[in-house]
């Protein structure tokens, strides 16, 4: 960072000299120090106000939270936040900083068995803000002001429940979301026969003149009315994916059979195991590997369209692009999953077998250059 306000300070006129090179790291360096001090001065003021009530509940800033993911993909919301909810069959690892682990519940509606992974978030997010600018008289350099903020757990759950459960979000009424407060436990039976049934809901609501900004209460709304809305919504999304991936299928265009994607197919797979879909053959269907020339650079997984001819991979899916980008990346040494080469047509697959016996065969001669292995006789 700090070598890049120096940079900053070059830009501005004449070249920086070592003194002030030196200077602009000095200052920097005590902004950095400043910063962390008064991250850690907020997380601290953060844990001092939390507190737990007389009725067993935590209050304050870090009230915990819990959202509820009914579906087979990820909840994901933009803005820096780094909550990531996992889809409702994750059974993977988290980093140290929050393990939800093989964390699922499973409830009966109708007859059916829906099952939720669940992601209890008892920490308020921080962050750094700009909240202006200060001019460095020594070095000629206008420095940013960072003020600590924070969001409490409430308002990260309903920032995801209203992304994937209401018009406001891009998600297409997704639904399949549930959050709450406290803990998972708060479903317990005990607990909602002694509340008739009710959680309490975190709603946020906007701030008169606040640019955007928003509010968080506690609403106390009825558990299975929660629930229902939230399948009914499900149910609804599903059936719309189900209905376009249908009409791609039977169209006589093969650009269109390929814009059947994997999350189409992970959904329509969910819809069969939950009883709301008969199992159809574009479920099973696998975009052609060998694309036409009009579809080279549009990701098989995702659809995203790319221009530049150098990149042979979609940056998101990291899946090659056809089979040219297949080759040619096994070409330059890059590593290709074995299910990709497996989708190639006869005559590029055996291609790809013998870039794989080269590759092979200058590994084992550089091995025997550099005295790891002994020659072959």
């Amino acid at each position: 960072m700090a070598d890049d306000a120096v940079k900053a300070v070059a830009l501005q006129g004449e070249p920086v000299s070592p003194e002030i090179a030196q200077k602009v790291q000095a200052a920097m360096g005590a902004a950095n120090e400043a910063n962390l001090t008064a991250m850690q001065a907020l997380e601290a003021e953060l844990d001092a106000q939390t507190r737990r009530g007389e009725d067993g509940r935590i209050y304050g800033p870090n009230q915990p939270c819990t959202i509820i993911n009914l579906n087979p993909c990820w909840l994901r919301i933009g803005g820096g936040m780094k909550v990531n909810v996992p889809p409702y069959d994750w059974d993977g690892k988290f980093d140290e900083n929050h393990k939800p682990l093989k964390n699922k519940r499973v409830f009966m509606r109708g007859g059916r068995e829906h099952v939720g992974h669940v992601l209890t978030v008892n920490r308020a997010q921080t962050w750094l803000s700009t909240g202006g600018h200060t001019d460095n008289v020594d070095v000629g350099w206008a420095q940013p002001t960072l003020v600590p903020r924070y969001m409490p757990p409430g308002m990260i759950c309903w920032h995801i429940w209203r992304e994937y459960m209401t018009e406001a979000g891009s998600a297409q009424l997704m639904g399949g979301v549930l959050i709450l407060d406290g803990d998972i436990h708060e479903l317990d039976k005990q607990r909602l026969e002694k509340s008739k049934g009710a959680v309490l809901v975190p709603e946020g609501y906007p701030i008169p003149r606040g640019k955007g900004r928003y509010a968080l209460r506690w609403n106390r709304r009825d558990f299975d009315e929660l629930f229902d809305l939230c399948i009914v919504r499900q149910k609804d999304y599903l059936n719309r994916i189900a209905q376009t991936a249908f009409e791609l299928f039977n169209s006589k265009d093969e650009e269109k059979r390929n814009a059947i994607t994997e999350p189409m197919r992970r959904w329509g797979k969910f819809g069969v195991e939950v009883g709301y879909l008969e199992e159809a053959p574009w479920m099973m269907h696998l975009p052609n590997a060998n694309a036409t020339a009009e579809a080279r650079k549009i990701c098989p997984v995702c659809r995203r369209s790319n221009t530049d001819e150098g990149v042979l991979e979609c940056a998101i899916c990291h899946v090659p692009y056809n089979a040219e980008c297949t080759l040619a990346l096994m070409r330059m040494g890059h590593p290709v999953a074995e299910s990709y080469i497996d989708a190639l047509d006869d005559e590029s697959y055996k291609e790809a077998m013998e870039i794989k016996r080269k590759h092979n065969e200058r590994r084992q001669a550089r091995e025997v250059l550099a005295g790891r292995a002994a020659a072959a006789k």
